[in-house]
């Protein structure tokens, strides 16, 4: 299980997947903020948000109301955008329930020609940034992103539980080693 999480971490680091879809610009912020694992995920939602189609729409004084259907069904959705803090509502709550915008939302972001999906609308524990902590949001130069980091770390276990295994082979080379790792 860790070491999925790792690989996962790494392939999120590390490349992008290619954008195959027609809404390219709305594919290519998704790449840059979500996970690979949760691009895929959305991926899905992105392909379906053309069979969505705005069947009405009206503006109030606080938010805009729009009802959505599917091509070739008869159900309806309804989702609300306060313009204002430009925060989106379905009907379907799949937003509050699984955390990424239902495909009637995408259906409404494309309506409105949104190149980049709201703040309101990604959750921060489906980012790549997710795993970073406060302190390391800012990169300095020659930093090393979170991914090298574990495996630069786990490297340095291997090549320091050798060491000790030659090290404690005998006791001069132990008080050798140990007054050499003092000085430096």
């Amino acid at each position: 299980m860790r070491k999925r999480v790792v690989v996962a971490d790494y392939k999120s680091a590390y490349g992008d997947p290619v954008v195959k879809i027609r809404l390219e610009e709305l594919e290519r912020f998704v790449v840059t903020v979500y996970t690979r694992e949760v691009f895929v995920l959305f991926r899905e939602v992105l392909l379906l948000a053309s069979n969505v189609r705005v069947v009405s729409s009206k503006k109030t004084s606080t938010c805009t109301l729009f009802e959505v259907a599917m091509y070739c069904q008869g159900r309806s959705w309804n989702i609300s955008w306060g313009e204002m803090d430009d925060e989106f509502r379905c009907s379907c709550l799949r937003m509050e329930s699984f955390g990424i915008p239902c495909v009637h939302i995408i259906g409404v972001l494309v309506r409105l020609n949104m190149i980049v999906i709201p703040d309101s609308l990604i959750l921060g524990r489906w980012t790549k940034k997710a795993k970073q902590s406060p302190i390391n949001n800012y990169v300095f130069s020659g930093e090393i992103p979170d991914a090298a980091y574990m495996s630069m770390h786990a490297a340095m276990l291997d090549d320091c539980r050798e060491l000790v295994k030659l090290s404690c082979s005998y006791f001069e080379d132990y008080f050798e080693v140990k007054t050499k790792i003092a000085n430096e």
